[in-house]
């Protein structure tokens, strides 16, 4: 299975807004018990290191795509 490069710019962008607001949430104190955020957080910070794997690969492989950090703002 295929997966188009707009597709993974935009999960990228997805799972980086997702991990900011998780890091917000757990700052932010507001629950006692904030483990689920943590693990949920972690589950994320997993999925964008394998983003970031594949898009080093497809980024390779093109010559128009942005950096990989510019995708996190």
């Amino acid at each position: 299975m295929s997966i188009s490069d707009q597709t993974v710019i935009m999960a990228i962008r997805a799972i980086a807004a997702k991990t900011r607001e998780l890091e917000t949430q757990i700052n932010a104190g507001d629950d006692d018990d904030v483990s689920y955020l943590e693990e949920e957080l972690l589950a994320y910070s997993k999925a964008q290191m394998d983003l970031k794997r594949h898009y080093a690969i497809v980024q390779v492989q093109s010559d128009n795509l942005p950096p990989y950090d510019s995708l996190l703002d």
